[in-house]
């Protein structure tokens, strides 16, 4: 019933809802209390790039109301084709997998990289409950090196991260563990994966690390690049430029990379395009 209500109401109201949870504790609660009512259970994906698809959550009700970062799902119902292979580094539960699988077809591809085994189980669920064989999670972090490394786990399973030097633990963190981080480029390699059209990432601060582990595959094959910041703004547009990408940042046409909000998604294309 939640669900069916949620899809009448005006997406600028949930989203406005959305954002002021993280403003307002009580708030925030409510919200989490509301999406403990859906953990565990199959639902529809309600408006928006995946409204009609199955979708399993863990905590995220804008997944199931199809609010969650409408302006990604809008960018990739324009990037994505039939045929088309996207690499999604960053999975978490699945939410743009799914899209994305739709989007590309069983002719296509989504490789999935996420180092959280229960967001691995659920990517893996989501997708075969939508009949989705065309997609595949490797559970590992991606990084510029091969090894271990310490991971922040939070009770929102969209914000862990890696824990590296000066970072922020995430917000409702609940300890730390030991994941696998693996080299984009070594990946690809060793799994013979056809190579992306579309390389998304939200990597909670380590996209700089992320980007540079694939650095060969991304100068070999020059895939559109969507990629969400983390306060790393410099970093990238250094990094996109010395690889003569093209970036712009979703939502604020002309608006320099380094100059982008803490959390901005920026639209990066090979200069020659």
């Amino acid at each position: 019933m939640l669900q069916t209500l949620a899809s009448w109401v005006p997406r600028r109201w949930l989203s406005r809802v959305s954002s002021w949870q993280f403003q307002n504790r009580a708030l925030y609660h409510a919200i989490q209390f509301g999406a403990g009512m859906f953990r565990g259970r199959d639902g529809i994906i309600q408006r928006g790039a995946g409204r009609g698809l199955r979708f399993n959550t863990t905590a995220n009700l804008g997944y199931l109301f199809g609010t969650s970062e409408p302006h990604v799902q809008q960018a990739l119902t324009e990037l994505l084709k039939p045929g088309d292979v996207l690499y999604d580094i960053g999975a978490n539960v699945g939410f743009f997998a799914i899209i994305g699988a739709r989007l590309v077809t069983n002719a296509g591809r989504v490789e999935c990289f996420e180092p959280v085994e229960a967001n691995v189980r659920q990517v893996e669920h989501n997708a075969q409950i939508n009949g989705f064989t065309h997609v595949r999670v490797f559970p590992w972090a991606l990084s510029d090196e091969e090894g271990e490394v310490s991971f922040a786990v939070s009770s929102e399973p969209t914000l862990g991260r890696i824990v590296d030097g000066q970072a922020q633990l995430p917000r409702e963190h609940k300890g730390i563990t030991k994941v696998r981080a693996r080299r984009l480029d070594d990946v690809a390699r060793e799994e013979s994966l056809a190579p992306p059209n579309l390389i998304l990432m939200d990597v909670e601060g380590a996209e700089a690390k992320a980007l540079l582990g694939g650095e060969k595959l991304i100068r070999a094959h020059r895939p559109t690049l969507l990629i969400e910041l983390h306060g790393t703004q410099c970093q990238i547009a250094e990094l996109l430029s010395h690889w003569d990408y093209r970036a712009e940042v979703i939502g604020s046409p002309g608006q320099q990379v380094r100059d982008a909000v803490w959390n901005a998604h920026v639209l990066a294309v090979s200069s020659g395009a």
